[in-house]
């Protein structure tokens, strides 16, 4: 994060690759780099540390205001926007529109994303006046988003306006922002899942739909997202690849990181093992199971490793859980919060820790 920083260009650009002789800029990586911030806060609590990085989230979210046109939406610029590796007809080397990216809903949201978690980090350090500028305009461009893209035919988002594409990943970042009502958004993780005409997210961009499945509480999902880690070791792979296999795109790395998300959410949202403080010194876990009924696992942290065994029985608990002595936290299950003690706890069908 702080080499990213380091990068930034006089509009408020990062670079993709740092330090390079080139001059590598994606705009939706700049955007990214702020929720980089506000992922390190929400597991630190560290104000000092949005303090750090204040100037350079104004920096380039102001920057990147520039872009935006006067529907709202993202111009054209002199860089690529990157959002995924999109495969067959409508392969637009990184974007789905074929255009430059002029009038992409999908970007125009990532940049509500950017600035939801900027209005956080502001309020987090009480400067409540940049937080609401950035909240305001947040939700002026969800409603262009809304109001331009959003087909009431098939109740999914298009991909820009002339509504001539559709795919996951508009629709995706549609439930992450809440460009759609909360109430909505259930039955739009299930429509985009099943549609198969719609074009496809790949390794990279899920964890943004898993994250959309966490949001919306709807653990039964996971496997159908992770399906395409499931070809990967059905074709005997051993690392992740960088992206789907084409004809026209064959993947170029067969040990990309980008496409690990599955071993964090594992941990944060199947077995629901979250920070709450300082880095792990206090945990919550909250166990969603999804289709599993048994969890067995090991969590490093920066604290100490978690273990784990997680059994589920219609709607019962049973959990060996052991903590670090510089650790504490909670077990939640069924509404219920279960003080957790350093060392070894067992929790059992009679609700009690042992």
């Amino acid at each position: 994060m702080r080499q990213f920083d380091h990068s930034r260009d006089s509009d408020g650009n990062i670079l993709g690759a740092y330090p390079l002789r080139s001059t590598f800029i994606y705009p939706t990586y700049s955007l990214v780099w702020v929720d980089m911030i506000a992922d390190y806060y929400n597991v630190s609590g560290d104000k000092e540390f949005i303090h750090t990085y204040k100037d350079g989230i104004v920096n380039t979210l102001a920057g990147f205001e520039k872009n935006m046109n006067e529907l709202n939406l993202v111009n054209k610029t002199p860089y690529r926007y990157f959002i995924d590796w999109y495969t067959g007809p409508n392969n637009g080397s990184g974007t789905a529109t074929k255009n430059d990216g002029e009038n992409s809903a999908v970007v125009s949201l990532h940049y509500v994303h950017a600035l939801q978690n900027a209005a956080m980090l502001f309020k987090e350090i009480g400067n409540d006046l940049t937080s609401l500028v950035y909240q305001n305009r947040a939700e002026e461009i969800k409603k262009s988003v809304y109001d331009l893209c959003f087909d009431m035919e098939t109740n999914i988002f298009a991909e820009r306006p002339d509504k001539t594409i559709y795919d996951q990943h508009t629709n995706i970042m549609a439930i992450l922002t809440d460009a759609i009502h909360e109430s909505e958004q259930r039955a739009l993780l299930d429509k985009i899942l099943n549609d198969k005409d719609l074009l496809q997210a790949t390794y990279y961009y899920r964890f943004y739909l898993f994250e959309a499945i966490k949001k919306v509480g709807a653990p039964e999902l996971f496997d159908v997202a992770l399906r395409p880690w499931e070809k990967m070791i059905e074709d005997n792979m051993t690392t992740t690849l960088e992206r789907f296999e084409s004809i026209e795109k064959p993947t170029r790395s067969e040990v990309h990181p980008w496409s690990a998300s599955p071993a964090y959410f594992y941990f944060n949202y199947l077995a629901g093992i979250q920070s709450v403080k300082n880095d792990f010194e206090e945990v919550r876990i909250a166990p969603a199971f999804g289709k599993l009924k048994t969890m067995v696992g090991l969590l490093p942290t920066s604290k100490g490793t978690i273990e784990f065994k997680l059994n589920r029985t219609k709607n019962k608990l049973s959990a060996e859980i052991t903590l670090p002595n510089t650790m504490a936290g909670n077990l939640s299950w069924q509404g219920t919060e279960i003080p957790l003690k350093k060392g070894k706890n067992v929790y059992g069908i009679k609700n009690e820790i042992k």
